[in-house]
Protein backbone atom coordinates (compact mmCIF):
# COMPACT_ATOMS: atom_id res chain seq x y z
CA UNK A 1 0.00 0.00 0.00
CA UNK A 2 3.30 2.35 1.07
CA UNK A 3 4.73 1.32 -2.51
CA UNK A 4 1.10 2.11 -4.07
CA UNK A 5 0.72 5.18 -2.83
CA UNK A 6 4.28 6.83 -3.17
CA UNK A 7 4.38 5.93 -6.50
CA UNK A 8 0.92 7.61 -7.38
CA UNK A 9 2.53 10.95 -6.07
CA UNK A 10 5.99 11.21 -7.56
CA UNK A 11 3.85 9.99 -10.74
CA UNK A 12 2.47 13.60 -10.21
CA UNK A 13 5.57 15.12 -9.38
CA UNK A 14 4.64 18.75 -8.08
CA UNK A 15 0.99 18.59 -8.56
CA UNK A 16 1.37 15.93 -5.62
CA UNK A 17 0.75 18.53 -3.29
CA UNK A 18 -2.29 19.46 -4.24
CA UNK A 19 -3.22 15.84 -4.98
CA UNK A 20 -2.16 14.80 -1.59
CA UNK A 21 -4.37 17.51 0.36
CA UNK A 22 -7.65 16.58 -2.25
CA UNK A 23 -7.24 13.53 -1.58
CA UNK A 24 -6.92 13.75 2.47
CA UNK A 25 -9.75 16.63 2.30
CA UNK A 26 -11.86 13.48 0.20
CA UNK A 27 -11.50 11.05 3.45
CA UNK A 28 -12.49 13.69 5.79
CA UNK A 29 -15.59 14.33 4.15
CA UNK A 30 -16.25 11.21 4.75
CA UNK A 31 -16.24 11.50 7.96
CA UNK A 32 -18.42 14.55 8.58
CA UNK A 33 -21.28 12.82 8.89
CA UNK A 34 -19.74 10.21 10.90
CA UNK A 35 -18.82 12.87 13.52
CA UNK A 36 -22.06 14.77 13.27
CA UNK A 37 -24.24 11.87 14.16
CA UNK A 38 -21.56 10.83 16.88
CA UNK A 39 -21.66 14.43 18.42
CA UNK A 40 -24.58 16.94 18.64
CA UNK A 41 -24.33 20.43 17.14
CA UNK A 42 -23.21 22.08 20.40
CA UNK A 43 -19.92 19.13 21.12
CA UNK A 44 -19.11 19.91 17.04
CA UNK A 45 -19.29 23.73 17.52
CA UNK A 46 -17.09 23.30 20.82
CA UNK A 47 -14.69 21.13 19.26
CA UNK A 48 -14.54 23.48 16.71
CA UNK A 49 -13.71 26.54 18.70
CA UNK A 50 -11.02 24.82 20.45
CA UNK A 51 -8.89 24.59 17.15
CA UNK A 52 -9.54 28.18 16.56
CA UNK A 53 -8.37 29.21 20.01
CA UNK A 54 -5.07 26.19 18.97
CA UNK A 55 -4.76 28.05 15.73
CA UNK A 56 -4.66 31.40 16.94
CA UNK A 57 -2.14 30.30 19.74
CA UNK A 58 0.19 28.10 17.71
CA UNK A 59 1.54 31.57 15.89
CA UNK A 60 2.71 32.48 18.90
CA UNK A 61 4.47 29.15 20.34
CA UNK A 62 7.35 29.37 17.77
CA UNK A 63 7.25 33.20 16.57
CA UNK A 64 6.34 31.68 13.13
CA UNK A 65 9.51 30.27 12.78
CA UNK A 66 9.02 27.72 9.67
CA UNK A 67 7.39 30.49 7.64
CA UNK A 68 11.37 31.14 5.82
CA UNK A 69 12.09 27.34 5.39
CA UNK A 70 10.78 27.20 1.66
CA UNK A 71 12.06 30.72 0.81
CA UNK A 72 15.70 30.09 2.33
CA UNK A 73 16.11 26.87 0.85
CA UNK A 74 15.20 27.89 -2.44
CA UNK A 75 17.08 31.69 -2.38
CA UNK A 76 19.90 30.89 -0.52
CA UNK A 77 20.43 27.17 0.02
CA UNK A 78 19.89 27.25 3.47
CA UNK A 79 17.60 25.49 5.84
CA UNK A 80 17.87 24.43 9.89
CA UNK A 81 15.15 22.74 11.51
CA UNK A 82 16.38 21.98 14.70
CA UNK A 83 16.39 25.53 15.82
CA UNK A 84 12.62 25.77 15.13
CA UNK A 85 12.33 22.95 17.22
CA UNK A 86 13.90 24.46 19.99
CA UNK A 87 12.23 27.70 19.79
CA UNK A 88 8.37 25.87 19.75
CA UNK A 89 9.22 23.95 22.76
CA UNK A 90 10.59 26.81 25.07
CA UNK A 91 7.74 29.34 23.49
CA UNK A 92 5.40 26.56 25.15
CA UNK A 93 6.55 26.05 27.71
CA UNK A 94 6.85 30.03 28.92
CA UNK A 95 3.06 29.94 27.23
CA UNK A 96 2.43 27.11 29.90
CA UNK A 97 3.91 29.12 32.70
CA UNK A 98 2.10 32.14 31.64
CA UNK A 99 -1.48 30.37 31.73
CA UNK A 100 -0.85 28.55 35.44
CA UNK A 101 0.43 32.37 36.64
CA UNK A 102 -2.53 33.88 35.12
CA UNK A 103 -4.88 30.65 36.51
CA UNK A 104 -3.82 31.35 40.26
CA UNK A 105 -5.74 34.97 39.94
CA UNK A 106 -8.24 34.82 37.10
CA UNK A 107 -10.88 31.88 37.13
CA UNK A 108 -10.48 30.29 34.16
CA UNK A 109 -11.19 27.00 32.23
CA UNK A 110 -7.71 25.00 32.96
CA UNK A 111 -8.41 22.00 31.24
CA UNK A 112 -9.88 23.47 28.14
CA UNK A 113 -6.64 25.64 27.86
CA UNK A 114 -4.49 22.91 28.26
CA UNK A 115 -5.78 21.17 25.54
CA UNK A 116 -5.55 24.08 23.46
CA UNK A 117 -2.06 24.41 24.16
CA UNK A 118 -1.28 20.84 23.01
CA UNK A 119 -2.96 20.93 20.03
CA UNK A 120 -1.20 24.56 19.26
CA UNK A 121 2.41 22.63 19.88
CA UNK A 122 1.67 19.96 17.66
CA UNK A 123 -0.11 22.23 14.57
CA UNK A 124 3.24 23.96 15.21
CA UNK A 125 5.38 21.40 15.12
CA UNK A 126 3.51 19.62 12.40
CA UNK A 127 4.03 23.01 9.85
CA UNK A 128 7.78 22.50 10.71
CA UNK A 129 8.03 18.93 9.42
CA UNK A 130 5.54 19.46 6.63
CA UNK A 131 7.66 22.69 5.20
CA UNK A 132 10.90 20.79 5.66
CA UNK A 133 9.63 18.29 3.20
CA UNK A 134 8.39 20.78 0.45
CA UNK A 135 11.40 22.86 1.32
CA UNK A 136 13.41 19.29 -0.32
CA UNK A 137 10.32 19.35 -3.29
CA UNK A 138 10.19 15.82 -1.26
CA UNK A 139 6.63 15.46 -2.15
CA UNK A 140 6.34 11.71 -1.11
CA UNK A 141 7.32 12.35 2.31
CA UNK A 142 4.74 15.29 2.33
CA UNK A 143 2.49 13.00 1.26
CA UNK A 144 3.21 9.80 3.62
CA UNK A 145 3.41 12.13 6.75
CA UNK A 146 0.35 14.17 6.42
CA UNK A 147 -1.91 11.34 5.55
CA UNK A 148 -0.33 9.30 8.47
CA UNK A 149 -1.35 12.39 10.65
CA UNK A 150 -5.08 13.02 8.92
CA UNK A 151 -6.00 8.94 9.17
CA UNK A 152 -4.94 8.51 12.69
CA UNK A 153 -6.33 11.41 13.97
CA UNK A 154 -9.33 10.66 12.70
CA UNK A 155 -9.57 6.43 13.70
CA UNK A 156 -8.04 7.85 17.24
CA UNK A 157 -10.96 10.37 17.43
CA UNK A 158 -13.53 7.73 16.13
CA UNK A 159 -12.08 4.98 18.84
CA UNK A 160 -12.57 7.59 21.71
CA UNK A 161 -15.70 8.69 21.05
CA UNK A 162 -17.36 5.23 20.47
CA UNK A 163 -15.52 3.04 23.25
CA UNK A 164 -15.48 6.16 26.08
CA UNK A 165 -18.19 8.00 27.74
CA UNK A 166 -18.78 11.36 28.82
CA UNK A 167 -18.55 14.94 26.45
CA UNK A 168 -17.66 14.17 23.11
CA UNK A 169 -15.84 17.27 23.07
CA UNK A 170 -13.31 16.38 25.14
CA UNK A 171 -13.31 13.04 23.86
CA UNK A 172 -12.26 13.93 20.00
CA UNK A 173 -9.60 16.38 21.75
CA UNK A 174 -8.10 13.79 23.38
CA UNK A 175 -8.19 11.44 20.36
CA UNK A 176 -6.60 13.96 18.14
CA UNK A 177 -3.73 14.76 20.57
CA UNK A 178 -3.20 11.24 20.81
CA UNK A 179 -2.98 10.62 17.03
CA UNK A 180 -0.33 13.92 16.82
CA UNK A 181 1.95 12.25 19.60
CA UNK A 182 2.05 9.26 17.68
CA UNK A 183 2.81 10.71 14.16
CA UNK A 184 5.64 12.65 15.60
CA UNK A 185 6.73 10.11 17.59
CA UNK A 186 7.56 8.09 13.81
CA UNK A 187 8.63 11.45 11.73
CA UNK A 188 10.37 13.73 13.82
CA UNK A 189 13.87 11.84 13.49
CA UNK A 190 13.96 12.09 9.88
CA UNK A 191 12.89 16.02 9.59
CA UNK A 192 15.84 17.08 11.93
CA UNK A 193 18.19 18.92 9.18
CA UNK A 194 21.30 21.24 11.10
CA UNK A 195 23.10 23.87 9.20
CA UNK A 196 26.49 24.91 9.09
CA UNK A 197 25.70 28.15 10.84
CA UNK A 198 25.90 28.66 14.34
CA UNK A 199 22.73 28.56 16.20
CA UNK A 200 22.55 31.76 17.02
CA UNK A 201 22.97 33.24 13.76
CA UNK A 202 20.21 30.28 11.80
CA UNK A 203 17.89 31.64 14.82
CA UNK A 204 18.49 35.53 13.53
CA UNK A 205 18.22 34.39 10.14
CA UNK A 206 14.87 32.90 10.75
CA UNK A 207 13.35 35.15 13.70
CA UNK A 208 14.48 38.34 11.14
CA UNK A 209 11.94 37.09 8.61
CA UNK A 210 9.39 35.18 10.92
CA UNK A 211 8.98 38.18 13.04
CA UNK A 212 7.49 40.77 10.69
CA UNK A 213 5.08 38.33 9.49
CA UNK A 214 3.88 37.34 12.90
CA UNK A 215 1.04 40.09 12.14
CA UNK A 216 0.02 38.60 8.95
CA UNK A 217 0.36 35.01 10.16
CA UNK A 218 -1.96 36.52 13.10
CA UNK A 219 -4.09 38.26 10.86
CA UNK A 220 -4.81 35.42 8.72
CA UNK A 221 -5.46 33.10 11.29
CA UNK A 222 -7.95 35.94 12.97
CA UNK A 223 -9.91 35.93 9.45
CA UNK A 224 -10.74 32.23 9.30
CA UNK A 225 -11.36 31.81 12.97
CA UNK A 226 -12.52 35.13 15.04
CA UNK A 227 -16.31 34.59 13.41
CA UNK A 228 -16.58 31.61 15.52
CA UNK A 229 -15.60 33.22 18.67
CA UNK A 230 -17.99 36.24 18.18
CA UNK A 231 -20.56 33.47 17.14
CA UNK A 232 -19.90 31.26 20.63
CA UNK A 233 -19.63 35.30 22.73
CA UNK A 234 -23.37 36.30 20.79
CA UNK A 235 -25.23 33.43 19.53
CA UNK A 236 -26.59 30.15 20.66
CA UNK A 237 -24.10 27.34 20.84
CA UNK A 238 -25.53 25.20 17.65
CA UNK A 239 -25.44 27.99 15.22
CA UNK A 240 -21.31 27.88 16.07
CA UNK A 241 -21.92 23.78 15.18
CA UNK A 242 -23.97 24.88 11.96
CA UNK A 243 -21.14 27.30 10.66
CA UNK A 244 -18.47 24.78 11.32
CA UNK A 245 -20.33 22.33 9.86
CA UNK A 246 -20.42 24.48 6.91
CA UNK A 247 -16.42 25.57 6.93
CA UNK A 248 -15.55 21.82 7.20
CA UNK A 249 -17.99 21.31 4.33
CA UNK A 250 -16.23 24.28 2.13
CA UNK A 251 -12.93 23.38 3.29
CA UNK A 252 -12.22 21.49 0.61
CA UNK A 253 -11.73 24.32 -1.76
CA UNK A 254 -9.39 26.37 0.60
CA UNK A 255 -7.34 23.02 0.55
CA UNK A 256 -7.36 22.86 -3.14
CA UNK A 257 -6.02 26.41 -3.52
CA UNK A 258 -3.73 26.02 -0.79
CA UNK A 259 -2.55 22.28 -1.98
CA UNK A 260 -2.35 24.39 -6.11
CA UNK A 261 -0.17 27.03 -4.27
CA UNK A 262 2.04 25.01 -2.37
CA UNK A 263 3.06 23.03 -6.05
CA UNK A 264 3.31 26.79 -7.80
CA UNK A 265 5.52 28.30 -5.68
CA UNK A 266 8.78 26.60 -5.79
CA UNK A 267 7.85 27.61 -9.54
CA UNK A 268 7.38 31.02 -9.16
CA UNK A 269 10.55 31.48 -6.88
CA UNK A 270 12.81 29.46 -9.70
CA UNK A 271 11.31 31.58 -12.48
CA UNK A 272 11.80 35.08 -10.62
CA UNK A 273 15.54 34.19 -10.09
CA UNK A 274 16.21 33.47 -13.71
CA UNK A 275 14.10 36.28 -14.99
CA UNK A 276 11.99 33.72 -16.96
CA UNK A 277 8.58 35.73 -17.42
CA UNK A 278 6.97 33.66 -20.05
CA UNK A 279 7.31 30.70 -18.09
CA UNK A 280 5.39 32.48 -15.00
CA UNK A 281 2.34 33.09 -17.50
CA UNK A 282 2.29 29.79 -18.36
CA UNK A 283 2.34 28.42 -15.18
CA UNK A 284 -0.20 30.96 -13.73
CA UNK A 285 -2.58 30.80 -16.52
CA UNK A 286 -2.50 26.43 -16.50
CA UNK A 287 -3.03 27.03 -12.53
CA UNK A 288 -5.99 29.38 -12.91
CA UNK A 289 -7.71 26.60 -15.07
CA UNK A 290 -6.69 23.80 -13.06
CA UNK A 291 -8.47 26.11 -10.04
CA UNK A 292 -11.25 27.14 -11.71
CA UNK A 293 -12.35 23.42 -13.31
CA UNK A 294 -11.67 21.41 -9.84
CA UNK A 295 -14.05 24.55 -8.14
CA UNK A 296 -16.99 24.04 -11.08
CA UNK A 297 -16.83 20.65 -10.08
CA UNK A 298 -17.18 20.73 -6.98
CA UNK A 299 -20.03 22.97 -6.84
CA UNK A 300 -22.24 20.99 -9.11
CA UNK A 301 -21.73 17.76 -7.04
CA UNK A 302 -22.13 19.81 -3.83
CA UNK A 303 -25.98 19.16 -3.32
CA UNK A 304 -26.20 16.31 -4.13
CA UNK A 305 -23.65 15.39 -1.69
CA UNK A 306 -25.20 16.93 1.29
CA UNK A 307 -28.51 15.20 -0.02
CA UNK A 308 -26.64 12.04 0.46
CA UNK A 309 -25.73 12.91 3.63
CA UNK A 310 -29.16 13.75 5.14
CA UNK A 311 -27.99 15.27 8.27
CA UNK A 312 -30.77 15.92 10.51
CA UNK A 313 -30.01 19.55 12.19
CA UNK A 314 -27.47 20.39 9.43
CA UNK A 315 -29.88 21.05 6.38
CA UNK A 316 -30.80 24.37 6.65
CA UNK A 317 -27.09 25.43 5.37
CA UNK A 318 -26.42 25.19 1.80
CA UNK A 319 -26.71 29.09 1.15
CA UNK A 320 -23.98 29.48 3.50
CA UNK A 321 -21.76 26.79 2.85
CA UNK A 322 -21.89 28.65 -0.79
CA UNK A 323 -20.98 31.67 0.53
CA UNK A 324 -18.04 30.66 2.37
CA UNK A 325 -17.00 28.85 -0.93
CA UNK A 326 -16.68 31.84 -2.53
CA UNK A 327 -14.58 33.15 0.57
CA UNK A 328 -11.83 30.51 0.06
CA UNK A 329 -11.72 30.76 -3.92
CA UNK A 330 -10.42 34.49 -3.77
CA UNK A 331 -7.61 32.69 -1.16
CA UNK A 332 -6.53 31.20 -4.18
CA UNK A 333 -6.03 34.73 -6.04
CA UNK A 334 -4.52 36.23 -3.25
CA UNK A 335 -1.83 32.86 -2.04
CA UNK A 336 -0.50 32.83 -5.96
CA UNK A 337 -0.29 36.80 -5.70
CA UNK A 338 1.51 37.22 -2.33
CA UNK A 339 4.28 34.95 -3.76
CA UNK A 340 5.43 37.43 -5.42
CA UNK A 341 5.65 39.80 -2.67
CA UNK A 342 7.56 37.62 -0.40
CA UNK A 343 10.10 36.62 -2.86
CA UNK A 344 11.67 40.72 -3.03
CA UNK A 345 12.13 39.98 0.64
CA UNK A 346 9.24 42.68 1.46
CA UNK A 347 7.31 40.79 4.18
CA UNK A 348 5.98 43.49 5.95
CA UNK A 349 4.02 44.60 3.21
CA UNK A 350 1.75 41.25 3.53
CA UNK A 351 1.49 41.53 7.62
CA UNK A 352 -0.09 45.17 6.62
CA UNK A 353 -2.37 43.79 4.21
CA UNK A 354 -3.49 41.10 6.09
CA UNK A 355 -4.22 42.80 9.57
CA UNK A 356 -6.22 45.54 7.38
CA UNK A 357 -8.14 42.83 5.77
CA UNK A 358 -8.60 41.10 9.36
CA UNK A 359 -9.27 44.57 11.20
CA UNK A 360 -12.19 44.82 8.49
CA UNK A 361 -13.53 41.55 9.47
CA UNK A 362 -13.53 41.95 13.17
CA UNK A 363 -15.42 45.02 12.99
CA UNK A 364 -18.19 43.79 10.45
CA UNK A 365 -18.50 40.73 12.65
CA UNK A 366 -18.90 42.23 15.80
CA UNK A 367 -21.33 44.79 14.38
CA UNK A 368 -23.67 41.92 12.38
CA UNK A 369 -22.93 38.68 14.14
CA UNK A 370 -24.91 39.23 16.87
CA UNK A 371 -27.75 40.71 15.32
CA UNK A 372 -28.29 38.03 12.05
CA UNK A 373 -25.96 35.23 13.32
CA UNK A 374 -23.80 32.77 11.25
CA UNK A 375 -25.37 33.78 8.00
CA UNK A 376 -23.64 37.28 8.53
CA UNK A 377 -20.10 35.54 9.84
CA UNK A 378 -20.22 34.24 6.18
CA UNK A 379 -20.97 37.69 4.58
CA UNK A 380 -18.37 39.66 6.27
CA UNK A 381 -15.79 36.43 5.96
CA UNK A 382 -16.03 37.07 2.06
CA UNK A 383 -16.06 40.92 1.97
CA UNK A 384 -12.64 40.84 4.20
CA UNK A 385 -11.34 38.26 1.42
CA UNK A 386 -12.41 40.26 -1.17
CA UNK A 387 -10.54 43.57 -0.08
CA UNK A 388 -7.50 41.35 1.08
CA UNK A 389 -6.84 39.51 -2.33
CA UNK A 390 -7.85 42.72 -4.39
CA UNK A 391 -5.13 44.87 -2.83
CA UNK A 392 -2.84 42.01 -2.78
CA UNK A 393 -3.21 41.86 -6.71
CA UNK A 394 -2.50 45.35 -7.09
CA UNK A 395 0.58 45.41 -5.35
CA UNK A 396 1.95 42.19 -6.31
CA UNK A 397 1.49 43.74 -9.88
CA UNK A 398 3.35 46.93 -8.76
CA UNK A 399 6.18 44.88 -7.97
CA UNK A 400 6.32 42.87 -10.38
CA UNK A 401 5.20 45.01 -13.44
CA UNK A 402 4.59 42.49 -15.93
CA UNK A 403 0.59 43.44 -17.78
CA UNK A 404 0.19 39.78 -18.66
CA UNK A 405 0.21 38.45 -15.38
CA UNK A 406 -2.16 41.28 -13.78
CA UNK A 407 -4.34 40.21 -16.79
CA UNK A 408 -4.49 36.50 -15.71
CA UNK A 409 -4.95 37.44 -11.90
CA UNK A 410 -8.06 39.50 -12.62
CA UNK A 411 -9.53 37.50 -15.11
CA UNK A 412 -9.56 34.21 -13.47
CA UNK A 413 -11.08 35.66 -10.19
CA UNK A 414 -13.76 37.62 -12.15
CA UNK A 415 -14.59 34.04 -14.05
CA UNK A 416 -14.93 32.02 -10.58
CA UNK A 417 -16.87 34.52 -8.74
CA UNK A 418 -19.36 34.83 -11.78
CA UNK A 419 -19.43 31.02 -12.02
CA UNK A 420 -20.19 30.60 -8.33
CA UNK A 421 -23.14 33.34 -8.92
CA UNK A 422 -24.59 31.71 -12.08
CA UNK A 423 -24.66 27.97 -10.23
CA UNK A 424 -25.88 28.65 -7.10
CA UNK A 425 -28.53 30.76 -8.38
CA UNK A 426 -30.42 28.64 -11.44
CA UNK A 427 -28.51 25.35 -11.08
CA UNK A 428 -28.99 25.21 -6.77
CA UNK A 429 -32.85 26.50 -7.65
CA UNK A 430 -33.54 22.75 -8.79
CA UNK A 431 -32.88 21.01 -5.64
Amino acid sequence: MYKMVTQLVKKFGIYGYAIIDIALKFIAYITIPIFASLMSPDEYGQYYLMLSYAAIISVFLNLNISAGTVLFKKRDGFIDTKVQYVTLIFGTLFFLLVIMMISVVVDINISFLMIVVFVAFFQALFNCILEKERAFENVNGYSIIKATMNLTTIAFSIVMIKNFSGNKFILRSEGLIIAMSVTTIFFIKRSIVKSEKKRLDALKKYLGYSIPLIPFALSSTLLVYFDRIVLDMYRPQYELGLYSFSYNIALVVNMLALGLNKSLQPQIYYYLKVSDKDSIYLNLKRYNIAFLLALVFFLLILPGGLNIMDLEGYSSSLDVIVIIIASYSLIFYYAINSNFIYYTGKSKIISYITLGAALINLVLNIVFIPKYGYAAAAITTYISYLILVLVTIIIACVINKEKSIKEVSIKYLLLSQALIIIIWRWIYAFY
